[in-house]
């Protein structure tokens, strides 16, 4: 009875094991596709959006910066990048507006430089023209009348829309994060738990195989001291080795 006691014991301890480190194992294969997918959705839904809205506007500081140049130094050569930086400027909003746009505010902000992007690029081609002529005078009108309200409308969106984006890549990193704790102390309690209970069946089952070496060392003791002392009968004394020897045996 001890014996078939212990080995179920020594089977509960091997699938419970298995079981815990399945589950483990699976939860920690399932949070792994989690983070994996958090992190695209990281980089798809914000940080390439933001390179994109950063680059815009990158585009477009340099764009003013040459048309400055151009009318500080009354000279037309500034104005030889202007058209790269144009079609610059309108790749990275293509891009941008295709994948960047999500929340109401955010579509505020995007449909207000999708309308005024088409004008502005028009009225920087005409000051461009007006500088190549060399009409510095009217040119310089031209920026603060017609350009810098255009402009001004749509970097105070961009700055909108870049902020939103950036706000909203740190909440979801902070999900991210809090998935990964989260999933961290699961797997901490699924370990403790595992440990726990192969501790409570290896106590159990030392404490078994203990008890039943106990009643052979006992056995053995009591067929010893009978026979020092004369008292044992042959039948007794051949019993108690046969049940020493049947122990023996179970144990091996």
């Amino acid at each position: 009875m001890m014996i078939r006691d212990i080995k179920w014991q020594l089977l509960a301890l091997i699938v419970i094991n298995f079981l815990v480190g399945s589950i483990i194992g699976g939860l920690g294969y399932i949070k792994l596709k989690e983070s994996d997918a958090g992190l695209h959705q990281v980089l798809d839904s914000n940080l390439i959006p933001i390179t994109q809205i950063a680059d815009f506007r990158r585009n477009d500081t340099m764009l003013n910066e040459y048309l400055l140049s151009a009318l500080l130094d009354n000279d037309p050569t500034p104005t030889a990048p202007i058209g790269e930086l144009q079609r610059n400027m309108t790749r990275a909003w293509r891009v941008y507006y295709a994948s960047g746009v999500s929340s109401r505010a955010e579509v505020e902000s995007a449909d207000r430089i999708a309308a005024l992007l088409p004008d502005y690029m028009k009225l920087v081609d005409q000051m461009v023209l007006l500088i190549e002529n060399r009409r510095f005078e009217e040119a310089k009108v031209f920026l603060h009348q017609r350009i810098q309200p255009v402009r001004t409308s749509i970097k105070e969106s961009s700055e909108k829309l870049y902020a939103a984006n950036e706000s909203q890549s740190q909440r979801i990193s902070k999900e991210l994060s809090s998935s990964i704790d989260a999933s961290l102390v699961v797997f901490a309690g699924f370990a403790i738990a595992c440990i726990g209970i192969s501790l409570f069946i290896a106590i159990l089952t030392f404490r078994t195989i203990w008890s039943y070496l106990s009643q052979i060392h006992r056995l053995a003791n009591d067929i010893s001291r009978n026979r020092l002392k004369g008292e044992q009968q042959v039948g007794d004394e051949i019993a108690q080795v046969d049940r020493l020897l049947a122990l023996a045996r179970e144990i091996r």
